[in-house]
């Protein structure tokens, strides 16, 4: 695996072992580096509107909903797209 800056805001935002599971993941293989970074990306939103870092197993969830939602959509489409989130009333 190649070399990978660790910048400010996955710092902030994810905790230590959250961090350590992203590059644990890529690094073994079992997914792709494009999606541990959209995962790492969802995270670092997650964590600025909780105002809380994400932990692992937050990381980990966060992880196989971005696989399935990879699996889902179309080439193009935004990754979790507002208008096909359900919401709650």
């Amino acid at each position: 695996m190649p070399v990978r800056y660790i910048p400010e805001y996955e710092r902030r935002y994810l905790t230590e072992e959250a961090l350590a599971l992203a590059y644990s993941v890529c690094a073994d293989g079992a997914f792709s580096q494009e999606l541990v970074e959209q995962t790492l990306t969802e995270a670092v939103k997650f964590g600025q509107s909780g105002g809380q870092p994400v932990d692992a197993g937050l990381f980990e969830a966060l992880l196989w909903a971005v696989c399935d939602n990879d699996l889902k959509r179309s080439p193009g489409e935004n990754l979790f797209d507002d208008t096909t989130a359900p919401y709650v009333s």
